[in-house]
This record gives structure tokens, C-alpha cells and sequence, in this order.
């Protein structure tokens, strides 16, 4: 097991801290609501990589939610089934197969899996990847009547073609229900979609992905009479920078105002909600990557179920004790208050770079994310 370079008085002391309100972000159990969210826990591989500390956390931070989305899982698994003995029998999983790597060949392949709370959660029938057929794109450079090779090089060429051929790594959804009260309640019934699209170096590129995966949900919502579970729920790593958020927001209600005119017409849409786009009424603009730059990872709702919230709900964030609020767990600043008693943004770079030592690969480059959902009544 590795050996944490946080020592064992600092882990105490960040861990004490926790028992003190909603410190930091750190999502609180409660009995009439559910709490739902998204973690990119970098490479979930071997338990032998992670010291017994940031297992404990990690542990502690998943056994928080009812429904889990995790990427970043290692096709051999260990990690992700040690985290799963860690957490007890109260909770199932639902893993994908590897995707990002072609078979036999050298890749970073990796599963996405969903952890939830079986009290609370129910599997639904159905579980699939999300993709994109090729024969639009195939008959696009037919049609072109061009090589590879050109379309590659030729920015003429590259103008008559697609730009998005396909995921890098294909999104997973499951059908879940989210249990009430009593029998008598009516579930949620979600399908949700997890997702880790391309980082790359090129930002063009993950911004095709986002939209693909956003015309995705958008158009499978919009045709709610062919789905299993209209209501849909997407988490993951998007991997977009979303630093003006304003200029962000904006581009996607373009998008979807867009494929509301050439793709589907209905006169009841699905309610589309992005909470991480909008400012937050008590903790302003959130962002989800440990150094609190980016807004890489997101949740978005598409739903037709009145007691889901909207977009117009998000000014109402946290104002009511079991209902909607959303926000992250920021366990670098636990950390970094712990260890120098500072925030993290006031450290010096080198003391951000040392407690950067003992957080990125031991626990994650990613803060975990969370929504809180009313429990159905």
C-alpha cells in the first residue's frame, strides 16, 4: 500500500473536520432526500497505489451518495471492487467495459461505473453505450470523394466533411429508479448517462464531442414516446473549459435552440438544466477540478417530471433543508487547511505544489459533484 505524504496528525485533523456543518462542501446525508453526483477518481486502479488514508476518504466521500457516477476505472478493476468491499454490502454496481483503447492495442482504456445505495436505488431494464452511427460520416467523405490522407491534411477538405466522427471513450447509460418514501410513492425513473469525453490538446475537439453528446440527450429527450425512461440525467467529465461561464451557457442554449429547428419539432421540450452553469445563490460560480479552475465536470438534467428542477430553480439552491441544492466536495482546501492552516489559494506555489504531491494521484485531480434531489412522495 503506498504511503500517504500527508502525515497522520494532518489526515486527523481533515478528517475532524468534516463532523463541523457542511465544511467544505462535504455532502450530507438526510432522511427525505437523495443525493446524487459524479466523481473522476484518477486512475482507480491498483488498491496498492493509494495509501490507506485516501482509501478511507474515498471511501467516506462515496458511501455519502445514492447514486454514484465514477470514471477513470482500470479495466483489471481491483481499485474499484477494494472500494466496493470498503463500503459494505449496502451498495451495488453497475460497470461498463473498457472503452478509449482499440482491442490488443496499446491505450488508456477505462470502464465508467455507477455505485448506488440499494435502499434507495433501483436498477431499470435497460443499460447500453451511447454512439454515433458512422454511415453519415463514411458517406460524407465518400461523397467528398477524397483520401484520408487529404481530408487529414486539406483544411478545403476538412470543411465538406463532419468534424466529429465518433466518442473517444463511449458513454455508458443505465435506467435507475430513485425510490420514495413508501411503496406508494412514484419513483424517479432516470436514465442516466455517464460520460467521459476527450481532454486532448486540441479544444476544438472536445468542444465536437460536447456537442455530440449534448445533441445526444437533447434529441433522445425531445422523442420521449421511444424511451424507456424520458427523464434524463447526464454526469461525467466533459472536459470543456468553462471559465466564462456567461459565453458557455449562451453556446448551449444556441446549440439547443438549434436542434429544436432542424431536428425535432415539439411543443413540449424537455426542461434542460446545466445547474453548474449557473451561479450558485450561496457559493457563486463552482468549479470541479482540484486547483477550483475549471468547471470540467457536469450534471445536466432533461426531464419532463414536474418535481425535477429546472433552470429557473437553480436561484433557489440550497434554501430549503431536503430540497434542491448542488455543489462540490472540496477536499483540497480540507487538506490545505489542515496542513498550513491556509487556504489553498493563499499557500505559497511551492506549498501548492507539495499538498498537489499528496492529493492528485492519492485521491483525485477532480473534486467530487453533487446534487440533492427532494426523496419522491
Amino acid at each position: 500500500m503506498k504511503t500517504s505524504t500527508i502525515s497522520n496528525e494532518h489526515w486527523e485533523e481533515a478528517l475532524k473536520s468534516l463532523k463541523k456543518g457542511d465544511a467544505f462542501g462535504f455532502p450530507r446525508r438526510r432522511r427525505s432526500s437523495v443525493l446524487i453526483g459524479t466523481f473522476n477518481i484518477r486512475s482507480l486502479g491498483s488498491r496498492d497505489n493509494r495509501s490507506t488514508q485516501a482509501w478511507g476518504l474515498l471511501t467516506k466521500i462515496c458511501k455519502q451518495y445514492d447514486l454514484l457516477a465514477i470514471q477513470e476505472v482500470a479495466d483489471d478493476m481491483e481499485g474499484l471492487l477494494y472500494l466496493m468491499q470498503l463500503m459494505g454490502p449496502g451498495f451495488g454496481l453497475i460497470v461498463s467495459d473498457i472503452t478509449g483503447a482499440a482491442p490488443g492495442r496499446r491505450g488508456k482504456a477505462e470502464r465508467l461505473a455507477f455505485i448506488y445505495r440499494k435502499s434507495r436505488v433501483r436498477p431499470g431494464p435497460m443499460a447500453s453505450d451511447i454512439t454515433h452511427d458512422k454511415t453519415y460520416t463514411l458517406n460524407s467523405l465518400r461523397n467528398a470523394d477524397v483520401s484520408w490522407t487529404r481530408w487529414l491534411n486539406d483544411v478545403t477538405v476538412k470543411a465538406k466533411v463532419p468534424s466529429f466522427i465518433g466518442f473517444i471513450r463511449t458513454p455508458h447509460c443505465v435506467t435507475f429508479d430513485i425510490l420514495g418514501k413508501s411503496r406508494a410513492a412514484k419513483p424517479y425513473q432516470l436514465t442516466v448517462v455517464n460520460a467521459h469525453l476527450l481532454y486532448g490538446t486540441d479544444k476544438r475537439e472536445r468542444k465536437w464531442e460536447f456537442d455530440a453528446l449534448l445533441e445526444w440527450l437533447y434529441v433522445r429527450a425531445k422523442n420521449d414516446d421511444r424511451m424507456i425512461y424520458p427523464d434524463i440525467l447526464m454526469m461525467g467529465d466533459c472536459n470543456v473549459e468553462f471559465k466564462d461561464i456567461g459565453v458557455k451557457r449562451e453556446e448551449v442554449d444556441a446549440l439547443l435552440k438549434g436542434l429544436n429547428a432542424s431536428l425535432v419539432k415539439s411543443r413540449s421540450p424537455a426542461r434542460v438544466n446545466f445547474p453548474l452553469l449557473s451561479e450558485h445563490p450561496k457559493h457563486g460560480m463552482i468549479r470541479t477540478n482540484a486547483r477550483s479552475t475549471e468547471t470540467y465536470d457536469q450534471m445536466a438534467l432533461f426531464a419532463r417530471d414536474a418535481r425535477l428542477p429546472g433552470y429557473e430553480q437553480n436561484a433557489q439552491a440550497g434554501s430549503a433543508y431536503n430540497g434542491w441544492d448542488y455543489g462540490v466536495f472540496n477536499f483540497v482546501e480540507m487538506l490545505s487547511r489542515a496542513v498550513y492552516g491556509e487556504s489553498f489559494d493563499s499557500l505559497f506555489a511551492n506549498e501548492r505544489k507539495e499538498l498537489a504531491k499528496g492529493f492528485q494521484w492519492d485521491i483525485s485531480d477532480h473534486l467530487p459533484v453533487w446534487m440533492r434531489l427532494r426523496m419522491p412522495v
